[in-house]
């Protein structure tokens, strides 16, 4: 609890984040890496407060350093792969978003976005069946019918996805 050190703002970050005060939050964060710039839980913390406010560049900056820091982070994935997806770099965001689906196998909109990624990557058998799993994880909402239309236009790479 001394506040001369990097992991005492990182865990008031953290509180604050989850008591939904994302300034205060990014505050904190700050300050952590002020004390420390390598220290990748605060560069994570910072990366979701900034995927939040919707700043998906400065969130690839975070979660970038964090995932340099530590590759085997999927929450630094994760960051990084929606950031990416956000600001429309698909190619780029492939790669972090594999890696969380390998982990996280049931999670529908991490499917989702894997699947869009591959479509605007010209990886239609990919997409196609990233898209059916989407589906058959439970996807809802907007992107449900998003999905649901792209794997009717996508059917004749069906076999080439199995």
């Amino acid at each position: 609890m001394r506040d001369d050190q990097a992991p005492f703002h990182r865990l008031k970050g953290d509180a604050l984040l989850a008591l939904g005060r994302p300034a205060e939050a990014k505050a904190a964060y700050n300050a952590a890496l002020a004390r420390d710039r390598r220290y990748v839980l605060a560069d994570s913390g910072l990366g979701k407060v900034l995927l939040q406010q919707g700043d998906y560049a400065a969130a690839e900056t975070e979660f970038a350093a964090a995932a340099h820091g530590y590759p085997n982070s999927l929450v630094a994935s994760y960051g990084l792969g929606v950031a990416r997806y956000r600001l429309a770099r698909y190619r780029d965001a492939v790669a972090p978003l594999e890696k969380v689906v390998g982990s996280m196998p049931n999670d529908p909109m991490v499917r989702y976005m894997l699947a869009v990624c591959y479509d605007e990557t010209s990886r239609p058998a990919d997409a196609y069946a990233a898209y059916r799993e989407a589906l058959s994880a439970g996807l809802s909402g907007p992107e449900r019918e998003h999905a649901l239309s792209r794997v009717g236009a996508l059917q004749a790479y069906a076999g080439a996805a199995q």
